[in-house]
């Protein structure tokens, strides 16, 4: 069985990776790596990037650690993207089976994240620091579902240094463990001085925009509602998931996966689809799985 879960990752892995690759060399060249998002990833790491991508430091940290080793930057960035997907699916099996489904049904959710994954390129580069923030959130999902709050604690102060969707921490948290809200109170608050603190180290910079240019909050929600591109990405990236979710019934778990995907709309260009692979992976198919009457779950969530 062990042996059978490393090739399904490996090859899950290698399928979506090269997938997006193809994808970023099909539309914006086959240098592009190499060059612009190298490019990019000098602003995020000599501090001249827009916010907020110049707060988000720890997959910088780690890139640059990585510039160092005698290979190309963009295979540098193809490994990176690699051994993220091969993690995000073996946690993505083990998060799910935190839930008291049986195997088959956890490595169904996996490939449904597979399958999902392969439809989260549009308008996208390899995004390293996003798929690192899903290797934090589903070792987040982990020690909540399990009880380890130490290890739940470590994880959130890695996660402040990463990126925003670290607010959703707390909030999975008290949908999954109401009793454990002062808990999430404090991690909340730790985010907050974290990320305080970096805007006093790093000086302050305003919000670049996103796609539309109108930063956040109506004008951004209204042009994503209107934008095709959000809803043929969606459709395709979530298929029924968000149906069998509803199905198992109105909780705290599934309002947080709905205000999840609402604060995108606000905040962020929902174009990018790739975004929402994170309330997906950790709301949507747990509930929708869960749902299913011979998956034999265990109602962990409120």
């Amino acid at each position: 069985m062990l042996k059978t879960g490393i090739l399904i990752t490996i090859a899950l892995s290698v399928i979506t990776v090269s997938a997006q690759f193809k994808y970023i060399s099909n539309h914006y060249g086959k240098d592009y790596v190499q060059f612009e998002y190298q490019k990019r990833f000098n602003n995020m790491a000599n501090n001249t990037a827009p916010a907020p991508h110049k707060y988000r430091l720890l997959t910088t940290w780690a890139l640059s650690a990585l510039a160092k080793l005698p290979v190309e930057f963009s295979t540098m960035v193809l490994a990176v993207r690699l051994v993220q997907n091969m993690l995000i699916f073996l946690l993505a099996f083990y998060y799910f089976r935190s839930f008291g489904m049986l195997d088959g049904f956890a490595i169904l959710g996996v490939v449904v994240t597979a399958y999902a994954m392969n439809h989260a390129y549009y308008q996208s580069d390899p995004s390293c620091h996003f798929y690192t923030q899903m290797v934090i959130m589903l070792l987040a999902g982990l020690a909540i579902n399990y009880g380890k709050w130490l290890w739940l604690v470590v994880v959130s102060v890695l996660s402040a240094f990463n990126r925003e969707e670290t607010v959703f921490i707390p909030v999975l948290l008290v949908a999954l463990r109401p009793d454990m809200w002062m808990l999430a109170a404090s991690i909340l608050g730790t985010y907050i001085g974290v990320n305080g603190t970096m805007r006093f180290m790093l000086g302050w910079s305003d919000f670049s925009g996103g796609a539309y240019g109108y930063g956040l909050g109506w004008r951004n929600f209204v042009a994503n509602v209107f934008n095709q591109h959000t809803w043929s990405g969606l459709s395709q990236m979530y298929g029924v998931m968000p149906v069998l979710a509803l199905l198992s019934g109105f909780n705290l778990f599934l309002m947080a996966g709905i205000a999840w995907v609402a604060a995108y709309f606000v905040t962020a260009s929902a174009q990018e689809t790739r975004l929402f692979l994170m309330p997906l992976v950790m709301v949507f198919i747990p509930l929708a799985l869960c749902g299913l009457p011979t998956s034999r779950r265990r109602l962990v969530y409120a």
